[in-house]
């Protein structure tokens, strides 16, 4: 059965992308079997990160640019470093991750562990408190809103201020990051014109258009309350 996320609440990527798997009848996903016809080949475009796109046109949104826009700019705000927490990848490399790491290469700074993680606040929550108990770590850029929400949840358990003792920063712009306490800087993506985006290639495939590139959706940074300058 072929898969047909473009993205989902919890950040992750969803490629549209006919799947390799032969059903009951030995017919490949993807395909179809008439009753007296020969299997036919279903248009497939991809709609996700880079990575997702592979040989298939397609739209993409560069993560690795929004993860290289955060942690430059937390740089810039004279944090040595900026520690990254991580949603799972299914064993990929994530664009988050490389545009994280990618820019405290170029900048000379230490590039910490990644701290692995799944999507959902719970876990963010439990980084926290690790996170909380480290005199190391005044800036965290995190794999999604959802984590972000929960790492500062944490913090303020603990006692620690966001921004005054860590910033913090997510990825995706979900609608009530801005009215959280204190409102959180993010990565947002546009998952509504990327879906419209991917449709309109699916489309052209669909009118016989065989001639088609992919093109890249470029993330925004939307700087909030949630992040600072570190602590004298």
């Amino acid at each position: 059965m072929g898969r047909g996320r473009v993205g989902d609440a919890r950040g992750r990527p969803g490629p549209v992308a006919a799947d390799r798997r032969r059903d009951r009848t030995g017919v490949p996903a993807g395909r179809h079997q008439g009753v007296a016809g020969p299997a036919r080949v279903l248009p497939v475009v991809a709609a996700g990160g880079v990575g997702a796109c592979g040989r298939l046109p397609g739209r993409a949104d560069r993560r690795g640019r929004g993860g290289r826009q955060v942690t430059e700019y937390l740089l810039r705000q004279g944090h040595r470093t900026v520690h990254h927490i991580a949603g799972p990848t299914g064993g990929k490399t994530s664009g988050r991750t490389e545009g994280w790491r990618a820019a405290l290469q170029d900048a000379g700074a230490e590039v910490p562990a990644v701290m692995d993680s799944e999507w959902d606040a719970l876990s963010g929550y439990r980084w926290g408190e690790r996170i909380a108990g480290r005199d190391d770590v005044t800036a965290v850029f995190c794999g999604n809103d959802e984590i972000a929400l929960g790492v500062m949840r944490a913090l303020a358990d603990r006692g620690l201020d966001v921004p005054g003792d860590v910033s913090v920063a997510g990825f995706d712009g979900q609608p009530l990051v801005s009215l959280w306490r204190p409102s959180l800087t993010t990565v947002e993506q546009d998952f509504e014109d990327l879906g419209a985006r991917a449709f309109d290639l699916l489309s052209q495939r669909l009118q016989g258009k065989e001639d088609l590139r992919s093109s890249v959706v470029k993330p925004q940074l939307v700087v909030r309350e949630s992040t600072a300058p570190p602590r004298a």
